[in-house]
């Protein structure tokens, strides 16, 4: 079984940070080998759920158009094995291209279905970044209709140590982030299911709990990790948010025993609140158990 392709527990260590790092301009997608089923998942979500994933409000027009001429133009000289360029619009490899060229949609929407990332657009009010638009097919316990129109402050509000650790940190990154930089992160969590649209939250069901063991845990416990990227479009100054979700088995750990001991400290260092924010404390012994079995003596 493949390893993930990151692993931001690997550390040892959890902890709330930014963690932001410059990012080649050529690496700002990342399409991999889950490409064919996270595409058919936006697909699938765009036709039966399309009022739950996308959304946006008249403010971000200029915005929108403006991240459509960018992503056209980055993608097939990024990507050209994936994207061409042709007098009836972008081709992509694999997909009917009537979405990404369909001028009826908005171009958030049309935007959405190029490439495997969500994609959030956040402008100024004053002295706040609001969520003006979004292409959210995988969210992980958020629901795009509470959150538009909602500052990042609003955004984040339910995560343990957000306001006090996290806040003021990252509206300075939003503030200080020039036209054209580009910078990334990577953060993690756990789930019993993987299952990309995840709106309502982290949770365990009793039955999904209970049937967690140090035997199965591999199996059962899923890691979900975010991948996301932040730059600022020059002409309108909005800023664009994206984010890759990676879904693999614990599983994939086994035969790296350093990542199998990096997440094990990871879980262990979390914050008790953390955890059940998470719902990770239900299964938390039997998924240590499983990684010690995996590490060794």
């Amino acid at each position: 079984m493949t390893q993930p392709l990151h692993a931001p527990y690997a550390t040892g260590l959890h902890k709330l940070s930014v963690g932001l790092a410059p990012l080649d301009i050529a690496h700002w997608f990342e399409p991999d080998r889950q490409w064919p089923e996270q595409m058919a998942n936006k697909g699938a979500m765009l036709r039966f759920q399309h009022g739950d994933v996308v959304a946006s409000l008249p403010e971000s027009a200029a915005a929108q158009d403006e991240l459509l001429e960018t992503m056209i133009a980055h993608l097939p000289r990024a990507h050209p094995n994936l994207f061409t360029m042709e007098p009836k619009g972008l081709r992509i490899q694999g997909l009917h291209p009537g979405g990404a060229n369909n001028p009826s949609l908005w171009p958030i929407d049309r935007c959405g279905r190029m490439v495997q990332e969500d994609l959030c657009l956040m402008q100024a009010d004053g002295d706040r970044f609001v969520l003006t638009a979004a292409s959210l097919c995988a969210p992980s316990g958020w629901k795009l209709s509470e959150k538009l129109g909602q500052p990042l402050i609003g955004i984040h509000a339910p995560v343990p140590g957000y306001d006090v650790e996290l806040a003021h940190r990252v509206q300075r990154v939003f503030q200080g982030l020039q036209a054209g930089q580009l910078v990334w992160r990577t953060n993690w969590s756990l789930a019993t299911e993987p299952t990309l649209f995840m709106p309502g939250g982290h949770s365990v069901s009793p039955v999904q709990g209970d049937a967690i063991t140090a035997a199965n845990a591999g199996t059962h416990v899923w890691l979900r990790v975010e991948r996301q990227t932040l730059t600022r479009l020059p002409r309108t100054g909005a800023i664009l948010f994206t984010i890759k979700t990676h879904i693999d088995p614990v599983s994939s750990l086994r035969g790296h025993p350093e990542l199998c001991a990096g997440l094990r400290g990871s879980v262990e260092t979390m914050k008790p609140e953390m955890r059940d924010y998470k719902a990770i404390t239900r299964y938390k012994a039997a998924l240590i158990a499983w990684l010690d079995a995996q590490i060794g003596p």
